[in-house]
C-alpha cells in the first residue's frame, strides 16, 4: 500500500508542476503552433488535471472520513481535513464545469476561471501529495526532519533518557 500512495503522490506533484509551469511556458511556443493544433497541449493537460483532481478528491475524502470517525481527533485536524476536502470539491466543480465548455463545439469556457484553476490547483495538489507521501511512510522508514532526527538520535552522554 505505501508504494501506491507514493505513486499517487508523485502523480499529483507531477501534475502540480505541469499546471504551474505550462501557462507560463505556453507564451513562448504558442505562436509556433498552427491554429487547428493550438489547443492540443491544453487538451492533454486538461485530461491529466482531471485524473489528478479525481485522485485528490478520493484522497481528501478518505482523510475526511477517517478524521470524522476518530472521536479523539483534535479540532485542528478536523478543520484541516474538511477544508482541504471541500476546497478540492469546489475546485473540481469549477474545473469540470469550465472543461465541459472546452469540449463543446462552441468552446464556451471562461478564461477567468482558468486563471483561478491554474493558480489554486498546483497548491492544492501539492498539499494533498505531501500528505499522501508522509502517510506512506512505513514503520521501517525512519522519520524525516528535525523531529525525526531528535527521535532517532542516540542519547547525549550524561543525559537521563
Amino acid at each position: 500500500m505505501p508504494i501506491l500512495l507514493r505513486i499517487a503522490a508523485g502523480y499529483l506533484i507531477f501534475t502540480a508542476v505541469i499546471v504551474a509551469v505550462h501557462p507560463i511556458v505556453n507564451q513562448w511556443y504558442a505562436h509556433l503552433l498552427r491554429e487547428e493544433v493550438s489547443y492540443v497541449p491544453w487538451d492533454i493537460q486538461n485530461m491529466i488535471m482531471a485524473a489528478a483532481i479525481v485522485l485528490a478528491l478520493a484522497a481528501t475524502y478518505h482523510e475526511k472520513r477517517r478524521v470524522d470517525r476518530d472521536n479523539s481527533a483534535n479540532f485542528r485536524r478536523y478543520i484541516e481535513a474538511n477544508s482541504v476536502f471541500y476546497g478540492s470539491a469546489a475546485l473540481a466543480i469549477v474545473f469540470f464545469w469550465n472543461w465541459s465548455g472546452t469540449l463543446s463545439p462552441a468552446r464556451t469556457e471562461s478564461a477567468d476561471f482558468w486563471v483561478v484553476i491554474y493558480t489554486l490547483l498546483p497548491l492544492l495538489l501539492a498539499a494533498v501529495a505531501l500528505r499522501l507521501w508522509h502517510k506512506a511512510r512505513t514503520p521501517e522508514t525512519p522519520p524525516q526532519g528535525v523531529a525525526g532526527w531528535a527521535a532517532t538520535r542516540p542519547p547525549l552522554p550524561g543525559s537521563r533518557q
